[in-house]
């Protein structure tokens, strides 16, 4: 039998569980089998939730309009949490403290001026929750410059509850985020 850690119980010494023995699954004063922890969500013992997408695509962020970052490409997603397109989310599978790192890269201009920003966002139920990165005053002097904005967030979520992450820049007109997979990620884990 598999214990919470994905190893098996020892049969020298009966279940770790707290009843039952090796050969057979604990039950309560009841006769049922105890709750599910975390770890053992859907029967997969020891295996948390994992989610990380990237985009390559030149996504289109309007000047001033609060835009959701669309990462596309699944590199893992081990709960299928993740919708993706122009409504893109991660919608919670279970209960639980939610850690994500988040990157995206605004495509070189030269039109960055003073009073002018750039920021992310994290969304949660389609509401501001908190921000993950500013930048003001940007000014290109004419020089071609790239915009990195990074962030790191831990957040509770409820079972079906969800979160986007969205930016917004103000640079007089829109721009593109870089086409690079290396730049523009998310990384998600509960669990």
């Amino acid at each position: 039998m598999s214990n919470v850690f994905g190893g098996e119980d020892d049969p020298r010494i009966g279940s770790r569980r707290g009843g039952g023995s090796a050969a057979s699954p604990p039950t309560s004063s009841a006769g049922t089998p105890p709750p599910r922890s975390i770890l053992d969500f859907k029967g997969m013992p020891g295996r948390a939730i994992f989610a990380e997408y990237n985009t390559a695509t030149a996504l289109a962020i309007p000047d001033t309009t609060v835009t959701i970052v669309q990462y596309d490409t699944v590199v893992l997603d081990t709960h299928s949490c993740v919708t993706t397109g122009a409504a893109w989310k991660y919608t919670a599978a279970q209960s639980g403290v939610l850690v994500g790192s988040v990157s995206a890269i605004l495509d070189d201009t030269t039109t960055w001026a003073a009073v002018e920003v750039a920021e992310l966002f994290l969304y949660k139920n389609g509401a501001l929750n908190r921000g993950l990165f500013h930048r003001s005053d940007i000014v290109s002097g004419g020089a071609s410059i790239y915009v990195l904005l990074t962030g790191s967030f831990s957040i509770y979520l409820a079972t079906g509850d969800y979160i986007d992450i969205r930016m917004k820049q103000t640079s007089g007109g829109a721009l593109a985020l870089l086409n690079s997979a290396i730049w523009n990620w998310i990384s998600l884990s509960m669990g």
